[in-house]
């Protein structure tokens, strides 16, 4: 296992917990499972967590074809982001290949910054997402990168004016 965040303490008991060699401050945080175990059947599947998973590739997709100039690599670069939580500007500069000051710079002449392109796509997604019933704050919450739900609520009351319950669309009567 990898971990992107760095580890000083208690590495002795993830050992014991985790049981596998655990590296910490690395590019990614993954799992690499020997081939045995990816060869194992699926003996359930989460049908709320596939339709989940597919409306947001299904938005990523949709995003990055719609996508143009710098402004479009920063969303393109963001939607793959947020649901780690590593949606900062270090990060979506470095992927581009710029240094911050250089990155901060070609935004300013697009006319946006960082922050902006941020929230403006987190209220794009979080108004798809809202409208999906199924979905929970939790859920909209994580897809948007927030480290807890009571953070995406203040901010969908910032963008809105209202609350993020009044927010979610009515179920749709069947014809």
């Amino acid at each position: 296992m990898t971990f992107a965040h760095p580890r000083n303490s208690g590495l002795r008991e993830i050992h014991r917990i985790l049981r596998c060699p655990i590296e910490f401050a690395q590019t990614t945080d993954s799992w690499v499972l020997p081939q045995r175990v990816m060869e194992l059947p699926i003996t359930s599947g989460d049908s709320r967590l596939l339709h989940i998973l597919e409306a947001h590739a299904d938005d990523l997709l949709s995003e990055r074809h719609s996508a143009t100039g710098l402004r479009g690599l920063v969303e393109n670069q963001l939607l793959s982001l947020l649901p780690s939580g590593r949606a900062q500007m270090a990060a979506v500069a470095q992927q581009l290949g710029m240094s911050e000051r250089s990155f901060k710079r070609h935004l300013a002449e697009e006319g946006t910054t960082f922050g902006e392109i941020l929230e403006r796509l987190r209220q794009q997604l979080a108004s798809h997402y809202l409208a999906d019933n199924r979905m929970s704050s939790h859920q909209i919450a994580w897809l948007l990168g927030y480290s807890e739900p009571s953070a995406f609520i203040h901010a969908y009351k910032r963008w809105s004016g209202t609350t993020f319950w009044r927010g979610r669309k009515r179920p749709r009567r069947p014809l």
